[in-house]
C-alpha cells in the first residue's frame, strides 16, 4: 500500500514564504483598484472562488460534490471571518496606509501562540512562543508611535483584522489535517462572497460598476495573491503549526512595505521601518530553528 511522504518542512516553510510575498503583494490593490472595501473584498472572494472551482471540477467531476452538514458550517464560519478580515483590511489601507494594514493583520500571531496549544492539545515551543510574543510587541511598539495621527474607527478595523484572522487559522488549522485544502478553500471563498452579495443587491455599494481596467486587477486580486496565495498557506498548515507558520507571516510586512516602495512610492516612516526590520529578524529567527532541527534530524538517520 502507498503512503505519502510527510513533504520536509524546511520545503513547507518556503512554500509558505512565496503566500506571505502573494499577501504582501495583494494590500496595493486596496490603493490602485477604485472601488471601496466591499467590492474589492467582494471580488476577491468571487473570483478566487471561481478558479479554485475549475480546479475542484478538474480534480473530482462535475458530479463530485457531496454535502457534508459538519464541514459545511465550519466552512460557513470560516467563509464570515475571512470577509470580516478583508473588509476591515481594506478599509484601513483606504483610510491610512498599507504598512498599518499590514502590521494590524501581522499582530495576529500573538494570539494564535497563546491561544493553539490549548485547542490541539500540542505542547507549546516556548522559543517560538517567544519569538511570537516579542514579534508582536514590536509590532505594538510601532503602532504606539502612532497613535496621536489615527483614526479611533481605524483601531476598530484593526482590531477586526488581527483578531478575525487569528480566529480563521485556528478553525482552518482544525479542519485541513483531515480534509481536503482546496475543497475548504473554494467553499470558504463562495460563503464569504456569498454574504457580502445583498450589500450590492440592496444598494449598500455597487458590485458591477467597474472599468475594465479595474476589473483586470480584480482578477490579478482574486486568482494569483488569493486563490494561490490561500491555498498554499493552508496546506502549509497540514504539515506544520498555525503558530510557525504565524511567526514566518510576520514577515508580510517588509514584503508589503518593499512593494509599495517601489510600485506606488509609498515610503513608511522611521518607526514603521523600524518596525518592519524587528519582525523580518524574528521571522528569520524562526526559520533558522527549523533549519537547525532539519539538520539535526538528518544527521540522526
Amino acid at each position: 500500500m502507498l503512503t505519502k511522504e510527510k513533504p520536509h518542512e524546511l520545503f513547507v516553510l518556503l512554500i509558505l514564504n512565496v503566500a506571505v510575498m502573494l499577501w504582501g503583494f495583494s494590500g496595493l490593490f486596496g490603493k490602485v483598484v477604485e472601488a471601496d472595501a466591499y467590492n474589492l473584498t467582494f471580488w476577491r472572494m468571487a473570483i478566487a472562488c471561481i478558479a479554485l472551482a475549475g480546479v475542484y471540477f478538474y480534480r473530482h467531476g462535475i458530479g463530485a460534490i457531496q454535502w457534508n452538514k459538519h464541514l459545511a458550517w465550519k466552512n460557513i464560519v470560516c467563509g464570515i471571518l475571512l470577509a470580516v478580515h478583508w473588509v476591515a483590511f481594506f478599509k484601513v489601507i483606504q483610510m491610512s496606509t498599507i504598512a498599518m494594514a499590514i502590521i494590524f493583520h501581522a499582530s495576529f500571531v500573538f494570539l494564535v501562540a497563546v491561544v493553539e496549544p490549548f485547542i490541539v492539545k500540542e505542547k507549546p515551543r516556548m522559543r517560538t512562543v517567544l519569538v511570537a510574543v516579542f514579534g508582536t510587541l514590536a509590532l505594538i511598539i510601532t503602532m504606539a508611535f502612532h497613535v496621536g495621527t489615527i483614526q479611533p474607527l481605524i483601531w476598530v478595523y484593526g482590531v477586526a483584522v488581527s483578531a478575525g484572522y487569528a480566529a480563521l487559522a485556528l478553525l482552518n488549522r482544525t479542519i485541513l489535517i483531515e480534509e481536503d485544502t482546496l475543497d475548504c478553500m473554494t467553499a470558504q471563498f463562495f460563503y464569504g462572497a456569498l454574504l457580502l452579495l445583498p450589500l450590492g443587491l440592496t444598494g449598500v455599494t455597487s458590485f458591477f460598476d467597474l472599468s475594465m481596467i479595474s476589473f483586470g486587477k480584480l482578477l490579478i486580486l482574486g486568482v494569483l495573491t488569493t486563490a494561490v496565495g490561500h491555498s498554499i498557506y493552508f496546506w502549509s498548515l497540514r504539515h506544520v503549526s498555525a503558530t510557525k507558520a504565524s511567526v514566518l507571516t510576520m514577515m508580510e510586512p517588509a514584503y508589503a512595505i518593499l512593494f509599495a516602495v517601489l510600485i506606488l512610492g509609498e515610503y513608511p516612516d522611521q518607526a514603521m521601518f523600524i518596525g518592519a526590520v524587528i519582525v523580518v529578524l524574528c521571522a528569520v529567527t524562526i526559520a533558522f530553528t527549523t533549519v537547525a532541527k532539519a539538520l539535526k534530524e538528518d544527521e540522526s538517520l
